[in-house]
């Protein structure tokens, strides 16, 4: 009986260390399992993590590089844009910079080939005629308009004729259209002096003509004229503007100058206008003036650029009465 009690103490004790130990081993299979869970998601995350800073150190170092290269493209951008819109603005500079070297004495005497004075103001001067030369100086042409001025005028002694010798200044085509509209205004106003200073208080009349450039001048001197000349005075003298093949564009930025300006302050403005030569800003009509379009009439042996000036020459040939020598048109032969 003892023995029995004995081997079931002993068989129950069995039974509980191995139930303890078998929940002892489930515990730590549990714990380790879980242990082993923890671990391995320890060890995805922290793959995902460096994934994750892997993948946005690829990003940013991506998006860095396409920042810097666009940041780069802007300043190309801007380097070029900055350019383009700087160098009007320097030749626009430089274009007002220049300083007028030419005499503006148009009181100067000069006698033609007869004798007679042409460019001497007294108080019997009614008709005057001013004529300001293209770029460069005076040619072929622009002298046999002044000779056929002067001699239509043979036998009037009240005329006042005179090309202003702006050659120096209207050389440099930047600068040119600048200094001639301060020659213009200039002799504007020494004309004004004259007529108003008793010097030739009879003046009816007053022609400016403007060849290329030279129409920069011109323009200055009437609107000048007309700003300046007492009301009193202004409404007595009828001041005409004849324009040949008129330079347009002032400087670099006035690119519509003349449209907007010429033939302002004029009794009557006339542009002689040739539309097919290479000369830039030379082909618009201006609606200011009464527009001639002679391009259709031109010889195939003139240049574009001066058959305004050659056509204007020959028609004063041919419509003054006082002139010797009336030419006759231009033979449509020349033209083939």
């Amino acid at each position: 009986m003892l023995k029995k009690s004995l081997y079931f103490v002993i068989a129950v004790w069995g039974w509980t260390v191995n139930a303890s130990s078998a929940n002892k081993c489930a515990f730590f299979h549990t714990v380790s399992r879980r242990q082993c869970n923890i671990s391995n998601s320890s060890s995805i995350s922290r793959r995902l993590n460096q994934g994750r800073e892997d993948v946005s150190d690829d990003n940013l170092r991506v998006i860095g590089g396409g920042i810097n290269r666009l940041l780069s493209r802007r300043n190309i951008l801007k380097t070029i844009a900055g350019t383009i819109l700087t160098i009007p603005v320097v030749l626009e500079s430089y274009a007002r910079s220049g300083t007028v070297h030419s005499k503006l004495d148009i009181l100067q005497s000069g006698q033609n080939g007869k004798g007679k004075s042409f460019e001497t103001w007294n108080s019997q001067t009614k008709d005057v005629t001013i004529i300001f030369h293209g770029a460069g100086g005076q040619d072929s042409n622009t002298d046999e308009l002044l000779k056929v001025l002067k001699e239509r005028c043979l036998d009037n002694t009240s005329s006042y004729i005179k090309m202003v010798d702006w050659g120096r200044d209207s050389e440099n085509l930047l600068q040119a259209s600048v200094k001639g509209c301060k020659i213009g205004a200039t002799l504007g106003q020494e004309v004004k002096n004259i007529i108003e200073g008793g010097v030739s208080p009879s003046v009816q009349n007053i022609h400016v003509i403007g060849i290329s450039v030279g129409a920069f001048p011109a323009s200055a001197m009437v609107q000048e004229l007309n700003r300046a000349l007492k009301s009193s005075i202004r409404r007595n003298i009828y001041i005409q503007l004849t324009l040949l093949d008129p330079f347009q564009q002032k400087a670099v930025l006035g690119v519509n100058f003349g449209r907007f300006n010429f033939g302002k302050g004029a009794d009557y403005a006339k542009q002689y206008l040739n539309t097919d030569d290479p000369v830039p800003s030379t082909n618009d009509p201006l609606p200011n003036c009464a527009t001639i379009d002679v391009t259709s009439l031109r010889p195939n042996s003139i240049f574009g650029h001066d058959w305004p000036l050659v056509y204007y020459t020959n028609e004063l040939k041919n419509i003054d009465p006082c002139h010797k020598k009336n030419t006759k048109s231009i033979d449509k032969k020349e033209k083939k």
